[in-house]
């Protein structure tokens, strides 16, 4: 594995340093010592670098052990307070910071003093190196700060600027909800209403107290007093600080005439980019080739975005040959060298799920991934797997709040173009063209438009399955980084002084030498772990409870988040998920800076191997089936609860009637006897009834015309004690004689 920029490397001390980036003449790392307090740089020379990390004598670490808190939440996630000091922190030191000048010894003390103070400064820029050069970075450490555990003391009497007139200067949270739903309703329309005339129709509405008739009789809400209201210029200041003026264009005028008043100039994309990975492009299309199912298809996580609706049909793969239909095309380029980094196949539609995939496959190492699909490359052919600077998409997933996730957590520029304006992202387009025009067109059950009379069906042809069809994508990649020249290329004096050929491939090693460098570069462990979203859960003495679902990990710290749980109640913690599977959820641990999975348990097996979707929808189907069900089961409780009382009653009557015992100890004195002899009676009955022999009530030993033998004679004594019996059990003086 080779050195690059932000990485972690470990010395055989255990003494850990992150390597910044190259100096200017390219000759040395310099790196930052993550265990000291002050900022302290180091310079090593690139080659000795190398051969100690080929030694084995220093190790580049799979995790970041210094990566910035919350930096895997996304921005709504993170605290209001967090974000705005962020914010201000970044808009202060952005342009020192990106300053390659920043790492001089003499250069870096004149630099921060220009934009804030030298403590200030010198604090700020420790931490930014040492977290990972982002701006999540500069989020505040709050979760490290005051006496954890402890209660906390408030002040009663809280120092605040008194409002100038009134409390209804300060619109609460319902006021401002208000303000919010009356512009969705009434602003964005295309009848263009004035915010004056949304204000009176919302104050006669929402703030008003009885009616007043006018000259003519009609009733006109009263308004209420001042004071008692907010005024216009609350609602022009919520207007104009949260109101999208973007989607209100659209509403008002339509998306193609806000495009047109947006004024967007037509330009030359190729002159955005620097060098290599400083700008990405991508963009889908719909195949138009059908394809069948087949076993052995399955969709890696990829994706960026680049859809081309093939209308290639597939297959199945297996002796049914069931069509699937046209897959979906997505294709990610970088605009400087003209390559193609991922070009792939899949049923899914356009989302924030293709995204992250398109985003991790094309970040992924390319030798294996051809290895997957039968093709057997080596690196130099397709070397494309590092981190971009910026990314230009058309609008979709990650124009809203994944978008944003993705810029904090990798530092990515996210971009996205005006609506119809394909031509903002020439080069992307054309790319997809030519997939198009030299080998979807040509495919077996590919479809091109509208079929004449009596043109056959194009997709009764159709042949390929999916991994087929990815494994030819693969191929025409290969063939257009490494084989195509790219025309009318902007050939500038360096290039053509070091004889630069205009073939992707040949671009991009000549730009990593003069142009971007050493680029950033990630374990793919880490990328697939940034790309997940993350939700609340909460952690119960059965596990990790999210989604209706429960979650058990076998380590120490969540035998001790259990442990909390059980002894002092259930808390609130932070997960990562996958929407794709629900068997297994990421615990965040440390402010987020490691992951421990938790896999479903319980109960909860019964969902495995689906998806958050599906157990939803399960979910649902499970409550409206109680739902049904609740009047039978209710009629059912009804039925038995009334027939055990029937049965009680008549029990409890019989037993009246027979309680005939002088006292209640000798009602029940002889149960166990008595017990002993009804089991007996019973085994008997029930020997008899399973062989069918009839009970015989006459002596056992007789015959048929035989007498029965008589009983032997008593003898005195025997006479005297019967008699004794006989009186004692009809006068009921002795208890213990009546047993007898």
């Amino acid at each position: 594995m080779e050195i690059s920029e932000n990485i972690v490397i470990e010395w055989e001390d255990e003494r850990r340093e992150r390597v910044l980036r190259l100096s200017t003449d390219r000759s040395e790392w310099i790196c930052i010592v993550l265990a000291a307090k002050r900022l302290t740089l180091k310079r090593y020379d690139v080659e000795e670098l190398q051969a100690a990390l080929d030694r084995g004598v220093v190790k580049i670490l799979d995790h970041d052990p210094m990566q910035a808190p919350y930096a895997n939440m996304p921005d709504h996630q993170i605290r209001k307070t967090l974000r705005r000091v962020r914010d201000r922190r970044w808009r202060r030191v952005r342009e020192v910071f990106t300053n390659p000048k920043i790492l001089d010894d003499a250069c870096r003390s004149r630099l921060l003093k220009s934009v804030v103070p030298h403590r200030t400064g010198y604090r700020l820029l420790t931490r930014y190196l040492k977290c990972g050069q982002t701006p999540n970075a500069l989020l505040a450490d709050y979760d490290q700060c005051g006496a954890k555990g402890q209660p906390r003391e408030i002040a009663v009497n809280e120092r605040r600027r008194p409002p100038k007139a009134s409390r209804s200067h300060e619109p609460t949270k319902a006021i401002r909800e208000v303000f919010q739903c009356w512009l969705e309703e009434k602003y964005d329309k295309k009848t263009k209403p004035s915010l004056h005339d949304i204000f009176i129709a919302m104050s006669g509405a929402e703030w008003s107290c009885g009616f007043e008739l006018n000259h003519d009789g009609t009733r006109v809400p009263k308004l209420l007093p001042q004071d008692h209201r907010p005024t216009e210029d609350q609602f022009r200041y919520y207007f104009n600080h949260y109101h999208d003026p973007e989607r209100s264009a659209e509403q008002r005028m339509g998306a193609v005439m806000a495009a047109r008043a947006a004024k967007v100039r037509d330009r030359d994309t190729r002159h955005l980019a620097f060098g290599p990975n400083s700008l990405w492009m991508g963009d889908g299309m719909d195949s138009r080739v059908y394809i069948r199912e087949g076993d052995e298809d399955t969709e890696p996580d990829n994706l960026i975005r680049s859809t081309v609706k093939t209308e290639l049909f597939i297959i199945d793969g297996d002796d049914s040959l069931q069509i699937l239909g046209a897959p979906k095309i997505y294709a990610i380029g970088d605009v400087f060298t003209g390559a193609i980094l991922i070009a792939y196949a899949t049923l899914e539609e356009e989302s924030y799920e293709s995204i992250k995939t398109a985003f991790e496959l094309a970040t992924c190492d390319k030798v294996e991934y051809c290895r997957q699909h039968g093709i057997t490359i080596a690196e130099h052919e397709w070397p494309f797997r590092h981190l971009p600077d910026a990314i230009l998409t058309d609008r979709g997933p990650l124009r809203g709040k994944m978008g944003d996730h993705l810029a904090k957590v990798f530092g990515i520029n996210v971009q996205t173009t005006a609506p119809y304006r394909p031509d903002l992202k020439g080069f992307i387009e054309r790319t997809i063209r030519t997939i198009r025009q030299r080998l979807l067109n040509s495919l077996p059950g590919a479809s091109r438009g509208r079929r004449t009379p009596g043109e056959e069906d194009p997709r009764l042809k159709t042949a390929l399955t999916l991994k087929e069809l990815n494994t030819l994508l693969i191929t025409a990649t290969l063939y257009h980084n490494n084989f195509r020249r790219r025309r009318n290329y902007p050939i500038t004096p360096d290039m053509r002084r070091d004889g630069l050929q205009p073939y992707p491939i040949r671009i991009w090693r000549w730009g990593v030498t003069r142009r971007s460098g050493v680029m950033r570069m990630l374990p793919q462990e880490v990328i697939r772990h940034k790309l997940l979203p993350v939700a609340t859960a909460r952690m119960t003495e059965q596990g990790v409870y999210f989604g209706k679902l429960y979650y058990g990990s076998t380590g120490a710290f969540f035998h001790t988040m259990r442990f909390r749980a059980k002894h002092r109640g259930t808390f609130s913690v932070s997960i990562a998920f996958d929407h794709r599977l629900v068997d297994v959820v990421y615990l965040l641990r440390d402010a987020g800076r490691e992951f421990v999975k938790c896999e479903i348990k319980g109960s909860s097996d019964r969902f495995a191997g689906r998806s958050w979707a599906e157990v939803r929808a399960l979910l649902r189907e499970e409550r409206r089936q109680t739902t049904l069900a609740r009047t039978r089961d209710d009629q059912g409780t009804l039925a038995y609860q009334t027939l055990a009382t029937k049965i009680v009653k008549t029990a409890g009557a019989r037993a009246a009637k027979l309680r005939r015992a002088p006292s209640a100890a000798a009602q029940v004195r002889g149960i166990r006897q008595t017990w002993q002899a009804g089991k007996r009676r019973r085994r008997v009955a029930s020997a008899r009834a399973q062989h069918g022999v009839k009970p015989n009530h006459a002596a056992r030993s007789t015959r048929r015309g035989a007498s029965a033998p008589t009983a032997p004679p008593l003898s005195t004594r025997r006479k005297r004690l019967l008699g004794t019996f006989n009186r004692v059990w009809k006068g009921g003086r002795d208890g213990r004689m009546s047993r007898v």
